[in-house]
């Protein structure tokens, strides 16, 4: 996988004030189609009904180190399903009342510098 040739919509920021749509290229692109990929619950996008993760279930789960590493092990198996080629340096996971926070070091293609990506999930319940 080339990275530096990915490009498309910037999901983050999809519009800009002007009405039309902001791009986004490479490394930022991959960037934002992982954590598209880690926040979106599975069977909810019709096209493929296995794309996405099963990430928000665990918010009703007992805050444990137990359900933290279930955590660990749905964005592991999910990025490895779906990017193959990226390699996981750690997955940390902070468990509060109501959130998740996540945190991904990733690297591709001979990059030994993880980049990282920040996601939280709420419970709004």
């Amino acid at each position: 996988m080339n990275v530096n040739l990915m490009n498309g919509i910037s999901l983050s920021r999809m519009f800009n004030t002007y009405g039309g749509t902001n791009r986004a290229d490479g490394p930022e692109k991959l960037k934002e189609d992982i954590a598209f990929l880690l926040k979106q619950e599975k069977g909810r996008f019709y096209a493929d009904p296995e794309f996405g993760s099963m990430l928000y279930s665990y918010l009703f789960m007992p805050l444990s180190e137990e359900t933290g590493q279930k955590v660990k092990k749905e964005v592991y198996d999910t990025i490895s399903k779906f990017y193959p080629n990226i390699y996981l340096h750690y997955v940390n996971v902070d468990l509060r009342d109501k959130e998740i926070k996540i945190t991904v070091g990733y690297s591709y293609s001979d990059s030994d510098n993880p980049t990282e990506i920040n996601i939280e999930l709420f419970n709004k319940i």
